[in-house]
């Protein structure tokens, strides 16, 4: 494969970079939550929607995960869905365990 095949034009950059300010706009409006209330479970799972799609985005055009190999796209993908499940379920048990004393 040739540099040419790797490089990443300045219109896909700009492309990333729109969607990023989308999807952090989407953070902004989805993790809103008023003082008398909680983020709900629906929230945070757009959250955790929202927060993967981004982090894809940075490893795919900034970090050069686009042009590497399908192993590595796999195995970036399956730890990042492990981290995001993780913190969601940390995120619920939070919520439950104190109804349960």
């Amino acid at each position: 494969m040739s540099t040419r095949q790797n490089r990443i034009s300045r219109k896909q950059l700009l492309a990333a970079w729109l969607a990023m300010m989308v999807l952090g706009a989407g953070t902004v409006i989805a993790g809103r939550v008023k003082a008398e209330a909680s983020l709900g479970p629906f929230w945070a799972a757009a959250l955790m929607v929202i927060a993967g799609l981004k982090a894809r985005l940075i490893l795919a055009y900034f970090l050069g995960l686009r042009t590497a190999s399908r192993d590595w796209n796999s195995a970036f993908t399956t730890m990042l869905v492990i981290i995001l499940a993780m913190l969601l379920l940390m995120f619920y048990a939070g919520n439950w365990l104190p109804a349960l004393q």
